[in-house]
């Protein structure tokens, strides 16, 4: 949809430059733009259980060293993009891969709390916040929270 693949192979997908369980940097999704990528999940497998978070994780570094890198993450459904109302960003002079996560406390879709039919049929991921931004991501996935 827009990122670009660094160091995948030949006819992956974007996903699989960003589903390792452990984060490989040899592989990553690259955006200096206002593009969009979104990836599905495996489902979650839990029934009778109550979803306090969802949050989604992102292994990310910049571009270069001069100039922010921000995304917003973002959560699809029913083909309606729903950005984040705040950016992740690495600032100038860091230019390490960290960590970063967005948490959801409610669907951004129905504003009520996520079911696991929603968390089962979720599409996320990340948009670049201007022509000039994006960064490097490595890895994304999401953690549920539940009693």
């Amino acid at each position: 949809m827009g990122w670009t693949n660094v160091g995948c192979s030949i006819g992956y997908g974007e996903w699989q430059c960003v589903d390792e369980p452990v984060a490989d940097t040899s592989d990553y999704l690259q955006a200096i733009s206002t593009a969009k990528e979104t990836f599905t999940f495996t489902d979650i497998n839990l029934t009778n259980i109550t979803i306090s978070k969802l949050g989604m994780w992102y292994y990310m570094k910049r571009h270069n060293y001069d100039t922010n890198r921000c995304f917003s993450p973002l959560i699809r459904s029913n083909n309606t993009d729903y950005l984040s109302a705040t950016p992740i960003c690495i600032f100038p002079g860091y230019d390490a891969w960290v960590y970063r996560d967005y948490n959801y406390t409610t669907n951004p879709a129905t504003g009520n709390q996520w079911t696991v039919a929603e968390v089962n049929a979720l599409e996320a991921g990340m948009q670049g916040t201007d022509p000039d931004s994006g960064g490097r991501i490595a890895q994304v996935y999401a953690v549920i929270t539940y009693t």
